[in-house]
């Protein structure tokens, strides 16, 4: 057990890594062969400052995706049948921020194909003999499956449940592969109205933490559970927090200092904050001390340093669990923010990642999991920018570990949606999830364990925009089938990982 009130002050050590991934000048070729027009071949061509990818379908039609970064796209099939596309500079004809979106969505279709033709083409089932297992967690952060029965002493309103609402809102969503790991079991409990039984084992777990934030829920996956609650500030940081913030600052008293949402307390108070050089503070009905900058106002590294400082100032009876630093861009009344965020966790107590890495499992956390356990039991980590890429990288981790865990945060359902009350987003997402994991799937091995869960709630269709205390659900991929019920804590996660990936544990 664990009581919030009582660890040390400490000053962790937070990975950094940069932003992982170039992806110009990367060529992927992908030739599939297969019988019926169903059987797509995909090409994708990338080269410095463009993005160019298509699209061909079994009738032998090429459809053009994206070409961007002023150049437009054409593709020629050769005399002798071979299909070349090319760039030429010309008038842009899509433009998105994350321009490399499309192209790791094609190369996931690509990897699909190529992985379910090779699995055709060999036995269903490949042991690499021993114990010599993979487990993957996806965590889809703020996946709620249902109020759970103490959530209006969290302050909620009635009725949340991040996803079922989303589906119900939207008139249903197309999530095939989540469903036939048993989401839609979890949604009706367990009452489905198919005669398809679910491909893996399915359950809602009952958070046993004092919390409803991402602290409290991963560390209850691996074992911590939290007592009592973190501290928050609904009315804002108290005087002498405020002054010592000011000193860590250079002396610049920060803006703000109140419960507000990211997005829309950096429009407020953008155009301030760069004429001042004065830091936005804001927190939320999360324990949370987060300080936005802009980035060509307060370079990152001094933004970095004062939140680092913020953390160790940061002690009982005031110890949050994160401070976040919020960096962002544009100009007044089009500020963005960007994907330099980092995450600055109190230490957690012993853990299931210590016990791993201490009998020599290799951990790789992908998007901001290192942060949240200040890289404690963690082998390898990379950061991510959006959900698409925290899958494209779960899938190339898998490709070249032959035992460990794989430990991956999904963040866009959070902050992108979930905060910010984006129903049609977070729809979005869930559906963008369920075509990356048919790949996913293929990829793994007899002896894998493919587990995907949430931390907490944060239902877009619900007042206010803080996080919703409900179930998460839990499709456990690789071990049985069917309906678990209702299991109490996140740490059968852990557990789950452990029994696969420890040697001398019984199975769950």
């Amino acid at each position: 057990m664990h009581a919030s009130g009582y660890e040390k002050a400490v000053e962790p050590q937070v990975h950094r890594e940069a932003l992982a991934g170039d992806y110009r000048g990367a060529v992927v070729d992908a030739h599939v062969s297969g019988t019926g027009d169903h059987i797509a071949i995909a090409v994708v061509r990338q080269t410095i400052g463009t993005d160019t990818e298509w699209l061909r379908g079994g009738s032998g039609r090429w459809r053009r995706l994206r070409c961007g970064q002023g150049r437009s796209a054409s593709a020629t099939r050769s005399g002798n049948g071979d299909d070349r596309q090319n760039c030429r500079d010309g008038p842009a004809l899509h433009a998105q921020p994350a321009s490399h979106r499309t192209a790791m969505l094609l190369r996931t279709k690509i990897r699909t194909m190529e992985a379910v033709a090779a699995r055709n083409a060999k036995p269903a089932h490949t042991s690499r003999g021993g114990c010599m297992s993979r487990a993957v967690i996806l965590v889809m952060d703020s996946g709620g499956v249902g109020a759970l029965p103490d959530a209006s002493a969290f302050g909620d309103a009635p009725g949340a449940n991040t996803i079922g609402n989303t589906i119900r809102a939207l008139g249903g969503l197309h999530l095939p592969t989540l469903d036939r790991l048993g989401l839609a079991a979890v949604l009706t409990h367990g009452n489905q109205n198919q005669g398809d039984r679910p491909d893996a084992r399915y359950a809602r777990l009952e958070e046993r933490s004092q919390g409803k934030d991402t602290i409290t829920g991963h560390w209850e996956m691996m074992g911590i559970v939290t007592q009592v609650p973190f501290p928050t500030y609904p009315h804002g940081f108290p005087a002498d927090v405020i002054e010592r913030f000011t000193a860590i600052a250079d002396g610049r008293a920060p803006l703000g200092n109140q419960t507000a949402s990211g997005t829309e307390i950096i429009q407020r108070l953008g155009e301030e904050h760069q004429r001042t050089g004065r830091p936005i503070l804001y927190t939320s009905a999360d324990s949370v001390f987060q300080v936005a900058c802009h980035e060509q106002t307060v370079p990152l590294e001094t933004l970095y340093r004062w939140c680092e400082a913020a953390r160790a100032m940061l002690t009982p009876p005031h110890n949050v669990n994160r401070v976040i630093a919020r960096p962002f861009l544009g100009e007044p009344g089009r500020y963005y923010r960007t994907a330099n965020r980092r995450d600055y966790a109190l230490e957690p107590p012993p853990m299931l990642l210590d016990e791993l890495s201490a009998g020599g499992v290799k951990v790789h956390a992908i998007g901001k999991i290192s942060d949240i356990y200040c890289g404690r039991g963690v082998t390898s980590s990379e950061r991510t920018a959006d959900n698409l890429e925290g899958m494209e990288r779960t899938r190339q981790a898998l490709a070249r570990m032959d035992h460990g865990l794989i430990f991956t945060n999904l963040n866009d359902f959070d902050s992108k949606y979930g905060h910010r009350r984006d129903v049609r987003g977070y729809g979005r997402a869930l559906e963008q999830l369920d075509a990356a994991l048919e790949g996913l799937l293929a990829d793994l091995q007899e002896g894998d364990r493919l587990l995907i869960t949430a931390d907490h709630g944060c239902d877009p269709t619900a007042p206010g925009t803080d996080h919703t205390r409900e179930y998460v659900p839990l499709l456990d991929y690789g071990r049985g089938r069917g309906d678990a019920g209702v299991l109490e804590g996140l740490g059968v996660v852990g557990e789950i990982v452990k029994s696969t990936l420890a040697p001398g544990f019984a199975t769950l």
